[in-house]
């Protein structure tokens, strides 16, 4: 536990218990450049992070947000990526997705990094923080904390604002990819099966799909897709939100999977492996892009028209090349193999 975590606690016993993570290596990665991951081995990589989510009432915002009776929760995080030397490196950079302000999501307050990185930028909807270390002779840890306010924006909210929002570049959220295999037999035989009287109504279907057909058999760092995991009817959040996005491509209705943390240490009663987090986005021709997450139903933190505002979102890009088509953050470094 870090000296600021134990002076919360001892300044506010009753404060929000915080979570402590230490997340899997990453999931399966391609080659990133020239250099060849798999002979990634002088370096080893962890992420440790805080979360202490504060209910706060306030309709006062610096931006125009909205959500279902304006809930949000305040949000401080706190993550450190430890970068462990075991031999000579000329250079190393890591690239890292990073919380950025989204209109109905959520509103970054505060932002730092330690050490400061040598480029923000954005693709897409992404931010990404990217850092550059020249020979470095000692371990490194970058450090990134903030305060964020999340709002508890779904399709209640969605259907009391009537707004769709931009409808630009729609037709990249229909394509078949890695993962998002909507073109399989197997998924067009579940699309087939699933009607309904509107876009909406269809989408129900598939959600209540999703929910009944899936089940949650704990976190897998490993990378399966859509097609394999309705055949084996199981899965993590990253299945559930994958089966619920192919789908909805197969049916024609624009979706993407989104990536981002929990900002929660139990889940229905029970602890969490990691508070890393997948759930889905759909675009509704009547209400604009709405989040939906089936993973969380058996919680009762969300149902097909509901989500509380417990999510930190980073990432809405399935296969990130700027990650090397990972998750979260990337590396590439030069130096002894």
């Amino acid at each position: 536990m870090t000296e600021d975590a134990k002076t919360d606690e001892e300044r506010d016993p009753e404060a929000a218990t915080p979570i402590f993570i230490t997340p899997e290596p990453p999931k399966r990665r391609r080659p990133w450049w020239y250099i060849l991951l798999a002979l990634m081995i002088i370096a080893i990589w962890t992420a440790v992070g805080l979360f202490v989510a504060t209910r706060t009432t306030s309709r006062e915002s610096s931006h125009e947000y909205y959500g279902s009776s304006q809930d949000r929760e305040q949000v401080s995080f706190d993550f450190d990526f430890h970068i462990l030397l075991s031999g000579y490196s000329d250079s190393i950079e890591f690239v890292v997705a990073v919380p950025k302000s989204i209109d109905r999501r959520q509103n970054v307050l505060e932002i730092t990094y330690d050490p400061q990185p040598v480029d923000i930028f954005d693709e897409g909807e992404n931010r990404y923080a990217e850092f550059f270390f020249i020979e470095p002779s000692t371990d490194i840890v970058v450090s990134i904390s903030g305060e964020i306010e999340l709002f508890g924006y779904d399709l209640s909210s969605a259907r009391e604002l009537e707004d769709p929002g931009d409808e630009s570049g729609l037709n990249r959220y229909l394509i078949s990819e890695r993962y998002l295999e909507k073109g399989s037999p197997e998924i067009q035989a579940v699309a087939e099966e699933i009607e309904g009287r509107d876009e909406t109504d269809i989408v129900a279907g598939i959600f209540d799909y999703v929910v009944d057909n899936t089940s949650y058999t704990g976190y897998n760092p490993g990378e399966v897709g859509a097609e394999e995991a309705i055949e084996c009817g199981g899965g993590d959040c990253s299945e559930y939100s994958d089966i619920m996005v192919a789908l909805c491509r197969a049916k024609n209705i624009p979706a993407k999977t989104t990536d981002g943390f929990i900002v929660q240490e139990t889940v229905g009663g029970r602890d969490i492996s990691t508070i890393k987090h997948s759930w889905a986005e759909v675009y509704l021709e009547e209400y604009g892009w709405v989040p939906f997450d089936p993973t969380l139903t058996d919680s009762g933190l969300a149902a097909f028209d509901q989500l509380d505002p417990i999510l930190l979102r980073v990432s809405d890009i399935r296969n990130d090349e700027t990650l090397n088509h990972g998750h979260f953050w990337a590396y590439h470094y030069w130096g002894d193999p």
